[in-house]
């Protein structure tokens, strides 16, 4: 194995120091700090540094070789285009955070508590004082939080005590499913890696494509699937010991945790259903936000309003999640000992994730044309369809050689607990 000595080395406590510069601008969104001019300068001042601590880090840091196993860097690698993101919305931002009621929830808090806490709870963000401890948890929450940099989203909109949250027994049947379908869409890529995409129908090459490209979408869903129940379960489990844990933890609760990751997406009857609702909405945020700075210079002069804005607003929103995913891969695959090296241009750009994510929006457009003369049969084998035909680069880019699943074992060295123990494999990855 070739591992480019001066570039990558193996992650060390210091890889947290590299993303300090964004806790510190995350940070200074507290409300009370982010209306001051002087903060947001810090903010903006902060972004260019911050956009190449996301870029040296992914250089300097690899988890396993660049041309072995590459699972585990493409987490590094899409974490660090993550972080990229949410510092771009971070020194956007012009007021506080959050316009809404801010509270933290505590679900074990009883009315009689005394009335200074429910005061402070409904206090409005632009009135918060600035207090230490407050602040470092607001923060850290902010940072971490896993559906987003609007860490809130999907809490506040119901009172917390209302949030349907799936009981453990849920969460285990939803486990077992979920690693049901993961394991054989796994197995059949792995094949596909071995053997090459037809390997048991060389003369139908249109039919085991599909199909190859079918199993990736469901080994894309399951992992990360599995990730967010594995989390749930921890999460479940420690709020279930007899500890007095903190209010602010709540975020960290398995009402946190409650919506699921996926909502039924292979049910999903037209591309803006399966992407406004079905696909996980982990990454939209700073996504949408980074789009709508892309257009906003084209709106100051007056190129782009009404219909127009919008739709220039949904190209650049995936060509956001583009960009992301073509980082992402390039993460895995830039050294030139790569034995696939992931090198993005005119000519490869088919076979990238940015040409899906291209197509996407131009789907969304055309459908209302002529999706409402359809049968909601018909509207679905419309999603299939598109999505089949034109994720066939995607996932060339992200299961070709030495790319996501170089790692996990030929099938011939299975034993029951790859097949048998959920989320296994993952630690294969």
């Amino acid at each position: 194995m070739v591992i480019d000595e001066e570039s990558c080395v193996t992650p060390t406590p210091r890889l947290f120091l590299h993303f300090l510069p964004i806790l510190l601008q995350c940070s200074l969104l507290y409300p009370g700090l982010s209306p001051q001019p002087l903060i947001r300068w810090i903010r903006i001042l902060l972004l260019p540094l911050n956009l190449y601590v996301c870029y040296s880090a992914v250089k300097r840091y690899c988890w396993r070789p660049l041309d072995d196993a590459s699972g585990s860097n493409l987490l590094l690698s899409s974490q660090a285009m993550h972080h990229a993101f949410r510092s771009i919305e971070w020194a956007a931002s012009k007021g506080p955070y959050f316009t809404h009621r801010f509270a933290w929830p505590d679900p074990v808090a009883s009315n009689s508590e005394g009335k200074d806490k429910n005061d402070d709870q409904n206090s409005s963000p632009q009135r918060r004082p600035l207090r230490l401890w407050s602040w470092f948890t607001w923060s850290l929450l902010a940072y971490t939080s896993h559906r987003g940099s609007h860490f809130t989203w999907g809490l506040h909109s119901e009172p917390w005590s209302q949030i349907a949250v799936p009981t453990f027994f849920d969460l285990i049947r939803r486990l077992l499913i979920i690693h049901a379908l993961f394991v054989p869409s796994l197995a059949y890529a792995i094949l596909d890696r071995d053997r090459g995409v037809g390997w048991w129908a060389p003369n139908h090459s249109i039919l085991t494509g599909l199909l190859s490209n079918l199993t990736f979408g469901i080994t894309i869903m399951g992992s990360m699937e599995l990730y967010y129940i594995v989390f749930s379960l921890i999460a479940r489990g420690l709020h279930a010991l007899p500890l007095n844990w903190p209010a602010w933890s709540a975020y960290w609760s398995p009402q946190a945790f409650a919506p699921n990751l996926f909502k039924q997406p292979h049910r999903a009857r037209s591309m803006a259903e399966f992407w406004g609702r079905g696909w996980h909405a982990m990454f939209r945020w700073p996504f949408l936000v980074t789009g709508q700075l892309i257009v906003k210079p084209f709106t100051a002069l007056g190129m782009l309003s009404g219909r127009g804005k919008r739709i220039a607003i949904l190209f650049a929103t995936f060509f956001c999640s583009g960009l992301y995913h073509d980082f992402a891969m390039w993460g895995i695959a830039y050294s030139p000992s790569h034995p696939n090296p992931f090198k993005p241009s005119l000519t490869s750009f088919i076979h990238t994730p940015m040409a899906y994510f291209t197509m996407q929006p131009i789907a969304i457009l055309i459908e209302p044309f002529f999706l409402p003369h359809l049968s909601p049969f018909f509207q679905t084998i419309w999603v299939y369809t598109f999505t089949l035909i034109s994720v066939t680069g995607f996932r060339k880019s992200f299961f070709g050689k030495g790319r996501m699943i170089s790692g996990p074992p030929s099938i011939e060295e299975w034993g029951w607990r790859e097949a048998g123990i959920p989320a296994y494999l993952l630690t294969h990855l």
